[in-house]
């Protein structure tokens, strides 16, 4: 099962798992810890188990390379969970709440946190307008930059919903057409994201991996592969500056690890002379004048000017073409 990735797409990569107590050098402050993530300077984020009021119970910790796990605390429940750590050290994850049931549902996770040295651990739903109608459930991964943050949250206390918290604000990732569930498990500093949803009902065995960027809104990525390629993309996992993106489905009926490569936003100029007329396949040459700009459905600067729907450049690579005036 791939789980995450990190720039070179495969070289070098990172990996995080599961730790038993006496069996290496990570040192769980109980009998076990699970690792989730770790950054570039190698800090880990995961869970530790260890005893509450007489009860073992997992709490959210990160390990440093000291030699034990530090606990980074709870949002007044029993149970809490670190997913993913910037290169800065912030950590975010989930924590249930006093008033979080015992047994509590899959989605139920209590409420999204951010921990920082400076800061401990946040309730992330404080961060956000009450009257906006969320409330941040897990927040599953954080940007290298520590700018991003996505996971899910319960949306008008009904739809369950992936989001995107960048900048102080919070983005509605949408969902797949007649469905109320979506989240989001990765994202990189661009702020693109990969995720689950569920195309109809709650089934968790009828999930379809999805991404969301800003030039091409939602996608359920089964509608980038052609109809024999006998996938069924499930989960995307991960994806990186890069635009690749990682997770699981099933393959001619055996459940595999996946890679899919997402087209890049190209925000290139192509011509500054008497140039740029759209020819009928699609590609370009110079002929009019104009300062000629080639954008990957990204939105245009001001002024700029739609002269066609969609072309192909010479690298196969399709997009909007768009003049801007002056």
């Amino acid at each position: 099962m791939a789980l995450d990735l990190d720039a070179s797409g495969g070289g070098g990569l990172h990996i995080a798992g599961v730790y038993h107590t006496g069996s290496g050098t990570w040192g769980a402050t109980s009998g076990y810890g699970y690792t989730r993530d770790i950054n570039n300077a190698g800090m880990i984020a995961g869970i530790s188990n260890v005893q509450v009021d007489g009860q073992w119970t997992n709490r959210a910790a990160r390990f440093s390379g000291t030699g034990t796990w530090q606990l980074l605390g709870d949002l007044g429940g029993r149970q809490s969970g670190a997913e993913a750590i910037a290169d800065d050290g912030t950590i975010v994850g989930w924590s249930h709440l006093s008033t979080t049931p015992a047994s509590p549902s899959h989605f139920d996770t209590g409420h999204a946190f951010v921990w920082r040295e400076s800061t401990g651990i946040v309730d992330l739903s404080t961060n956000i307008d009450s009257r906006l109608g969320w409330e941040l459930a897990k927040a599953s991964d954080i940007s290298p930059d520590g700018n991003v943050i996505v996971g899910y949250g319960f949306l008008d206390n009904t739809n369950i919903r992936a989001f995107r918290y960048r900048h102080g604000e919070i983005d509605n990732l949408g969902a797949g057409p007649g469905t109320y569930i979506s989240y989001a498990t990765g994202t990189n500093n661009r702020g693109d994201v990969a995720g689950s949803f569920y195309p109809t009902g709650a089934d968790p065995g009828l999930t379809n991996a999805m991404a969301y960027t800003d030039d091409m809104g939602f996608i359920n990525l089964n509608d980038l592969l052609a109809p024999d390629s006998g996938w069924v993309l499930q989960h995307a996992t991960a994806i990186n500056s890069n635009r690749q993106i990682v997770g699981h489905g099933v393959h001619n009926g055996e459940m595999r690890p996946f890679r899919m490569q997402l087209p890049m936003p190209c925000e290139a100029a192509v011509g500054h002379e008497e140039g740029a007329n759209l020819i009928p396949n699609g590609t370009f040459e110079d002929s009019l004048t104009g300062w000629w700009a080639f954008y990957q459905n990204g939105t245009p600067p001001e002024g700029t000017i739609s002269v066609a729907r969609e072309i192909v450049d010479a690298h196969g690579t399709q997009g909007a073409l768009r003049v801007k005036q002056g």
